[in-house]
């Protein structure tokens, strides 16, 4: 039985570690929070060093950085003068912070280079077929991220996924095992 849990409990990790790295962080930002998401309480630093089998120094980093992200927070001990850590178990409000921060940075990033060409391309004094199309392409994908933005932000801006964003799915009623209300 203890091994099959370690297993799981590796497996899970493991798998954080990899969504991290899909997502652009270290994959050990991911382990820690796997780590201490299956945790009944707090780990010191020291503790998370050990079960990962990462040094202290490269744990410490990478709790910072998942501080900073929302993903674990640092609790107070009493009578302790370590750091311990624990996870947001809100997975929703971990989710939306990362995707705030990769919405901004990406999506910031596309616009530029949209912006940059259609400077570009006004800047040219010929109005050839090729630059009349190269302008209304540009301008579509323009269009496409500004309405994708606003569905990112607006679904980001509910404080959890139960009530409104259930209840607006327009899939909601043919999902298996429902009837329509």
């Amino acid at each position: 039985m203890e091994d099959s849990l370690v297993t799981v409990e590796t497996g899970f990790i493991d798998g954080m570690g990899q969504l991290a790295d899909y997502w652009g962080y270290n994959k050990v930002v991911g382990w820690i929070y796997g780590l201490l998401y299956l945790q009944d309480g707090s780990l010191s630093l020291e503790s998370v060093a050990a079960e990962l089998q990462v040094s202290k120094g490269n744990i410490s980093i990478n709790v910072r950085e998942a501080e900073r992200l929302g993903m674990v927070k640092k609790v107070w001990k009493k009578g302790d003068r370590k750091d311990y850590y624990e996870a947001e178990p809100n997975l929703w409000q971990v989710i939306r912070r990362i995707t705030r921060e990769r919405q901004k940075k990406e999506f910031d990033f596309a616009m530029e280079t949209i912006k940059t060409g259609l400077d570009g391309l006004e800047l040219l004094e010929s109005n050839t077929q090729q630059v009349r199309f190269a302008r209304k392409r540009l301008n579509q994908m323009s269009s496409f991220l500004k309405s994708t933005n606003a569905i990112i932000s607006g679904l980001l801006s509910l404080e959890t996924l139960k009530g409104a964003a259930v209840q607006a799915c327009p899939v909601r009623s043919r999902l298996p095992g429902r009837t329509s209300d």
